[in-house]
């Protein structure tokens, strides 16, 4: 796509549906069945408890609101602290589709911020390439 024919509209109404879809995802979340298995290794599973820990910091404002995603994020937690080399993880298509969400969106904005940084800057780079990876490696375990 060129950068001359996307306009500012379009632009807004792609954001705005992408929000849209994350509080329909958010309201969702716990309230259908968990009866989906999502296998994750222990090095996978660590990684999500890290990023479960962070998600918590960045929504702790909204706790009442969402009351919900904090029980999920709570059972995640939970599991993470399992000592087993393999973990499984029973997920509703909501909650799986909100992870996958939230990695992606991750990927995304570690992506920019590596995009943007200097030549002199290259253990950051490496870094965020390292993270990007992660994620990616974490999504497609997740998909599977």
């Amino acid at each position: 796509m060129k950068r001359q024919a996307v306009n500012p509209s379009a632009v807004d109404a792609m954001a705005a549906r992408t929000q849209n879809k994350a509080a329909s995802l958010i309201q969702k979340i716990g309230r259908g069945k968990r009866n989906l298995k999502v296998e994750l290794s222990r090095g996978n599973m660590k990684y999500l408890a890290k990023l479960v820990k962070e998600m918590k910091k960045q929504m702790l404002p909204y706790e009442k609101q969402a009351s919900n995603v904090f029980t999920f994020l709570n059972y995640l937690e939970k599991e993470a602290q399992s000592k087993s080399k393999k973990i499984t993880l029973t997920l509703s298509y909501e909650e799986l589709d909100f992870l996958k969400m939230q990695v992606r969106e991750s990927t995304k904005a570690v992506e920019e911020l590596k995009q943007n940084l200097k030549w002199h800057n290259m253990i950051k780079k490496i870094v965020y390439g390292l993270l990007v990876k992660q994620n990616k490696y974490f999504l497609e375990e997740l998909s599977k």
